[in-house]
Order: structure tokens, then sequence, then C-alpha cells
């Protein structure tokens, strides 16, 4: 009886080990292939949804800014960087001042520069041009720099009626006028690639000295879609994340474009150069 439970285990502990041995490689083999696709998935999509900016994008960042990142003291940086403009060597990228919000804006900018016609004195105007308030906040713009002896070398805006008048109400001026910098949903979609080129070329050829900026007067949402193109980094993670007036500040090193900042707004930008005088 004993050599009958004994024999019964070993052939159990045999059976056992015979199956481990047949059934495991290809189990193996099969949660490595499972595991390998998953993660070459995984890193995929999280790359194009990076890039993209589509979904979990968004989500994924703001878990990281609430639980994983470091607190930025938002006004220290903003302190610091209107200082180093005041210093120079920089591109500013401004969004134009208020418009009126009409939703059909980017067919009138089109038809605008189609026929070539003044905005300003046309039927339309209300549509593509600055309101009331847009002009004083371009005329602050110009005003806070004086202040801060920002010194402003070029200033080429994009030929709608908004950006025309932020420079010229801003900063007194405009050398000249680049379509690269009107917004791209003015324009047809197969266009977008060749003006984000010539907007990149507009750039380097227009690099500003040490002690200088150049000023570019455009749009919001235009740069997102020439990032690629254009800059080697967006260092701001939502260069167009900006309300009008908003602007960013772009560094040239050594004919690569480096997207280093961006004030929302020129509140922001007053609110952090600005040192009112205490009594």
């Amino acid at each position: 009886m004993i050599k009958l439970i004994q024999l019964s285990k070993l052939i159990k502990k045999i059976t056992k080990s015979y199956l481990l041995k047949r059934l495991r490689p290809p189990l193996l083999i099969t949660t490595l292939l499972l595991t390998t696709i998953l993660f070459t998935f995984s890193f995929v999509w999280g790359v194009f949804t990076v890039r993209e900016k589509i979904f979990p994008y968004k989500l994924a960042k703001s878990i990281y800014a609430k639980f994983v990142s470091k607190p930025v003291n938002r006004h220290e940086t903003d302190k610091l960087w209107a200082k180093k403009i005041s210093e120079g060597g920089y591109i500013l990228h401004f969004r134009h001042a208020q418009r009126e919000k009409w939703h059909d804006v980017t067919a009138f900018d089109a038809y605008e520069y189609y026929t070539r016609s003044n905005a300003e004195n046309s039927s339309y105007a209300k549509a593509t041009c600055l309101t009331a308030q847009g002009i004083e906040e371009a005329k602050l713009i110009g005003e806070v720099f004086k202040i801060n002896s920002v010194k402003v070398d070029k200033v080429i805006s994009s030929p709608s009626c908004r950006a025309i008048q932020t420079a010229r109400y801003a900063f007194g001026k405009i050398d000249f006028v680049d379509i690269s910098l009107l917004h791209r949903t003015a324009m047809m979609e197969d266009q977008w690639s060749h003006f984000a080129h010539q907007l990149r070329k507009l750039f380097l050829k227009h690099l500003p000295s040490p002690t200088t900026n150049v000023i570019f007067v455009g749009h919001g949402g235009t740069l997102q879609f020439d990032a690629k193109i254009i800059f080697e980094a967006d260092e701001t993670g939502g260069i167009d994340d900006r309300q009008e007036t908003g602007f960013v500040v772009i560094e040239n090193v050594k004919g690569l474009l480096y997207v280093r900042y961006r004030f929302n707004s020129i509140r922001d930008y007053v609110r952090a150069s600005l040192r009112l005088p205490v009594d």
C-alpha cells in the first residue's frame, strides 16, 4: 500500500514536471509577446498624444501638474522674464489686442488680404479691426515698454487690420507686413506648411541684436499649427495658451528657435515689471 502511494506521488510529480516543461515555454512566449505589443502601443500612443495634444494629453498634464510637478511661482518667473526682455536679444510674438468676437472673422481676414482692401474704412471693420478697448490695450503695451526701457528694433505685422493697428498703436510703426503671420484658418489647409516655413525664414532673417528686441504681431492659434516646423522646442507647454495682448519670448540659438516664455496678457507683464511707489 505504501509502495502504491509512493508510486502515485512519483507519477504525479513526473506528470506535473512534464506539463510545466510542455506548457511554460509557449505561455512565456505569449506573455512576452503581449507585453511587448502593449508596451510598444503605449509608447507610440503616448508620443502621438503629446505631439497632437489629444486624449489623454490634457488629463495626464493636469494630473502631473497637481501631484508630481513642483509648484512654480508664476509671478516670480514673470518678473525674471520681464527683466530679460528689457536687456534685449529676443523675438517677441504678440497676439493682437481686443477685437469684437465675430465667428467668421478669419473669412473677413482672407477677403481683406485677397482684395488688398483697407478694412478700417470698410463696412466690416468691426470684424477684423480693434475695438476701442483694444486700441487702448495696444497703447498700453507701448507705454509700458517705454517705461521699462525695452528697446524695439523692427516691427513686423500680420496683414490683418487688428494686428496692424496693434503694432501701430503700440510701437508707432510697422516696418513691413507679411502674410505668413496671418491666422492659419484664414487660408487653405494645404497652404499651412508653406507659410510655416515662410514664417521660420522670416524669424531667422530678422533676428534681434543682443540689446534690442524684434516685434512680430499676429494671432493666437497660429504658432501652435507651425510649432513642429518653426521651433526646436516650446518650453512654455502651450505656446498659444494666451489671451489677446499676450506674447511669447523666442530665442535664437545658432539658427535654432526656442520658445522660452509666455506672458498670458499685457496685464501679467505690467504686474511683473512696474513696481508701484509706496507713500
